[in-house]
């Protein structure tokens, strides 16, 4: 696959699957209420990774490993990339236990899941009703100063296809 910078339209199936997929809930619905507005969701999922930013070691009481700050800026500079290319909010961004960070979209009938694991990968799990999940990998290949370079490549089954006949 031939470098690209920016995104890479073929490998960023995933920004396209969740692009305002916001399933039931619909763009008015959202629009017409302040404390529910597109911005207001995009500082609360900000807010998230902040808290997660913060995260020591044992964050859980069982030895959980904290995600480091430079993954947790992936993820922040991930959330402002999505958000500026008009991606839907996600539900909702937590530590795991093993230090990565997990993004989450879910729709009544799917459920999309990014786990930035390194400075370079993103594992994703697509769920949909009648299908076996899938899991492909994206590999972000550089990083340039504080933002990342994207110029990643997708293994795997389309992330789009798949949340598209689901939403």
């Amino acid at each position: 696959m031939p470098a690209t910078s920016g995104f890479a339209a073929e490998a960023w199936t995933a920004e396209q699957a969740v692009r305002v997929g916001l399933g039931s809930l619909g763009m008015d619905a959202l629009a017409s209420s302040p404390e529910h507005s597109l911005a207001h969701l995009w500082d609360l999922r900000l807010s998230d990774l902040l808290s997660i930013r913060r995260l020591s070691d044992d964050w859980d009481g069982e030895g959980a490993k904290a995600p480091g700050p430079e993954l947790v800026d992936l993820a922040i500079a991930l959330l402002d990339r999505w958000r500026a290319s008009g991606v839907a909010v996600p539900e909702r961004i937590v530590p795991s236990p093993n230090g990565t960070v997990v993004i989450e979209w879910q729709w009544p009938h799917a459920y999309l899941e990014a786990d930035v694991i390194n400075l370079r990968t993103i594992e994703w799990m697509i769920a949909e009703e009648g299908r076996e999940p899938a899991h492909p990998v994206t590999v972000l290949n550089q990083r340039f100063g504080e933002y990342p370079v994207f110029e990643p490549y997708t293994t795997g089954p389309s992330i789009s296809s798949a949340v598209y006949r689901a939403a």
